[in-house]
């Protein structure tokens, strides 16, 4: 579709309007809408929230695992890029890293590995599409937020925010100017993250928004992502690889 050009590390290219595998970018249609799918870093298979109930081919609800009911095991442990691609629908919990051992390639898996640049055969985006490069969202900061006299107050975290952030509730997500202080925005839904190094599932729903990024990050175990809170937002801020965070497309 028809949208705003993205000029920041592009030339004419468009970014997508709503996270990897999400149902709307309509932030009235609330989080597990606009929320996407999870990817630990590298991986070219997504696992949904640890609430959405996943169906088979019949129709039929799959299997429900752990105390909130997760179509997703998640399994304790790390493994080699093999099994990972063998066992798409696993997640793997217990550690800041998923994949086992010292794989000279592991930060590069969403990358040429050669030169750090260019889509790789395990980046989950569409033909015609890539995951972003780091400096993609260095326009997005808090002074960049949409003010909104309605939102929901944000005086239990931030006082006096000027944010249209609306925390705590099922419409939590910032929309920031894609340039400037006016003009296109762009809705980041408040999606929290599914936490690896605990016990797997969603944590920090509504309060956090997180986006993958697939340049490289030079210190073992992390990636780069958007990183937003109610008081803080990061372009390129870190995020342990085996955390599950959502992510979205930009035009090759």
């Amino acid at each position: 579709g028809t949208g705003t050009t993205w000029s920041t590390r592009y030339t004419d290219k468009f970014i997508m309007d709503r996270n990897l595998g999400a149902a709307s970018a309509d932030r009235a249609q609330g989080v597990d809408n606009t929320a996407g799918l999870y990817y630990q870093y590298g991986r070219k298979d997504p696992v949904p929230a640890s609430n959405v109930v996943l169906y088979d081919g019949n129709g039929v609800a799959l299997p429900r695992y752990h105390n909130d009911a997760d179509c997703i095991s998640r399994i304790t442990g790390r493994v080699s890029i093999k099994t990972a691609v063998s066992y798409p629908y696993y997640f793997y919990r217990g550690n800041a890293e998923w994949m086992a051992g010292t794989n000279p390639y592991v930060a590069n898996l969403w990358n040429n590995p050669a030169a750090g640049t260019g889509k790789s055969l395990f980046d989950p985006c569409p033909p015609g599409w890539r995951l972003p490069v780091n400096g993609t969202w260095n326009t997005f900061t808090l002074a960049g937020h949409v003010p909104n006299a309605n939102a929901a107050n944000n005086s239990a975290v931030n006082p006096g925010a000027t944010i249209d952030y609306k925390g705590y509730t099922d419409q939590a997500g910032w929309d920031f100017y894609l340039s400037g202080s006016s003009g296109a925005t762009a809705f980041y839904p408040a999606t929290g993250f599914r936490d690896s190094a605990n016990t797997g599932a969603n944590v920090n729903k509504q309060i956090t928004a997180y986006c993958w990024l697939a340049t490289p990050y030079g210190v073992a175990g992390y990636g780069l992502c958007l990183y937003c809170t109610p008081n803080t937002v990061g372009s390129s801020s870190t995020s342990y690889r085996g955390h599950g965070l959502p992510t979205r497309c930009i035009q090759e």
